[in-house]
């Protein structure tokens, strides 16, 4: 039940899962098409005249994709979160993220309070969302907010 009274089924564990592998690979996806930008246009390529050149190619492309995700994902999900309350991983399983208290859209400083203690604390709060009764995670419970079936 939310704050205002509001009776809101919870989403399951799985269908919380399920978004985020969804809005992972959506994530994984574009940078695999930036770092095809990158290349094509030649910010990224392997010198001929240089002895590890195709190395440093390779080093590149395995050293961007750690670095852009989390940078991505910092600004995909908080986005769409405080906008329209669910990530397209979520709209798929038909899930949003809610205000506890008011079960509206939850805003800027809950959706980015959530992405970066999510981000924090990663493992554990997935396994906060598994013994919590309201099904909770630690970045919903210090954020103020839930995710319900939409």
């Amino acid at each position: 039940m939310l704050g205002n009274g509001e009776h809101r089924m919870l989403a399951s564990v799985g269908s919380r899962i399920t978004a985020r592998i969804l809005d992972y690979t959506i994530l994984s996806v574009a940078i695999f098409l930036a770092l095809l930008l990158l290349i094509l246009t030649g910010v990224m390529r392997a010198d001929p005249t240089e002895e590890f050149s195709g190395l440093a190619l390779v080093i590149q492309l395995f050293t961007w994709p750690p670095v852009m995700a989390p940078l991505l994902m910092l600004i995909y999900e908080p986005v769409l979160i405080a906008i329209r309350g669910r990530t397209i991983g979520k709209r798929v399983v038909a899930i949003e993220v809610v205000g506890a208290d008011q079960g509206g859209v939850p805003g800027w400083g809950s959706s980015v309070g959530r992405i970066l203690i999510l981000t924090i604390t990663s493992i554990l709060c997935f396994i906060s969302i598994l013994v919590s009764d309201s099904r909770q995670g630690w970045h919903d419970r210090a954020t103020g907010t839930m995710v319900v079936k939409a």
